[in-house]
């Protein structure tokens, strides 16, 4: 995903470094990479945000701040980022901190939860001993995981010590995209046909989970009705009777899609 910057306003050194080390502190669990830039007061500040710059958070020393971005018509530059205010004054609102009583904790909560990323999970959904595949595409999808809200999830992230059965549970649970690699081993797997594949379809009805299916090899899938979910590659033609150019054609067709579903997502997770 692509950086973002946090922009502080604070005149008072002390606090200054009290609140850089705090923001890092609240940023250490968050998949994102985000700098800290130091403004010295509100004029300065004012002149950060007309800069063609990604903001995801404004920590402000004084209340009056907000209206002054209303005066100076910066609200459309500001609309949907968080803004923190830390000040002398006590105030219980969600936002606002008093420096005379400072609650770290609600601090650091406010930050993740404004600040962590809104993942799209591509769950893939594969045999084995289809891994050739499986890494292929991994190699066309991998870019679009930089810089985007796109995180795809295979079974090869479960380390050695967790729970496996947990872990794809977990997954499966934050899926928006399946992506599913079809063929006869597929079918054949019992943990597949009988937990994955039931739990995604049901995911699709209920939770309007996208399938996205590349049919692998010729074999009969019609029992579970994968059909009605439009493949990537025509059914007579199977990845595995296609020369090296024709496969890569339907891996960048999947890849563009999941692109396209996950640029959908992100505008209603942020819009």
């Amino acid at each position: 995903m692509p950086p973002s910057n946090i922009l502080l306003i604070e005149d008072d050194k002390a606090w200054q470094g009290v609140l850089q080390t705090l923001i890092c502190e609240a940023l250490s669990n968050i998949n994102q990479e985000y700098h800290i830039i130091l403004a010295q007061n509100h004029t300065q500040a004012l002149e950060y945000l007309k800069s063609d710059t990604a903001w995801g958070l404004i920590c402000a020393n004084n209340l009056s701040f907000a209206s002054e971005i209303q005066e100076t018509g910066s609200v459309a530059i500001t609309h949907g980022i968080p803004i923190i205010f830390v000040t002398q004054s006590e105030s219980c609102a969600p936002n606002e901190f008093s420096k005379n009583s400072f609650d770290l904790g609600k601090f650091k909560q406010f930050i993740e939860k404004h600040l962590s990323p809104k993942l799209t999970t591509v769950f893939l959904c594969y045999c084995h001993r289809d891994v050739r595949f499986m890494e292929r595409f991994e190699v066309h999808i991998k870019p679009q995981t930089y810089r985007s809200n796109i995180d795809v999830w295979v079974d090869t992230k479960i380390r050695g010590g967790q729970d496996w059965r947990s872990e794809i549970e977990k997954a499966l649970k934050r899926a928006k995209i399946a992506v599913l690699l079809i063929s006869a081993d597929f079918l054949a797997s019992d943990f597949i046909t009988k937990y994955e594949l039931p739990t995604l379809l049901d995911k699709a009805k209920t939770d309007g989970t996208v399938i996205l299916s590349v049919y692998l090899s010729h074999c009969y899938h019609d029992p579970f009705k994968l059909s009605r979910f439009q493949f990537i590659n025509p059914l007579d033609q199977p990845l595995s009777g296609l020369n090296k150019h024709r496969k890569e054609h339907y891996w960048t067709d999947l890849t563009r899609r999941i692109r396209e579903l996950a640029s959908e997502t992100d505008i209603i997770l942020n819009g």
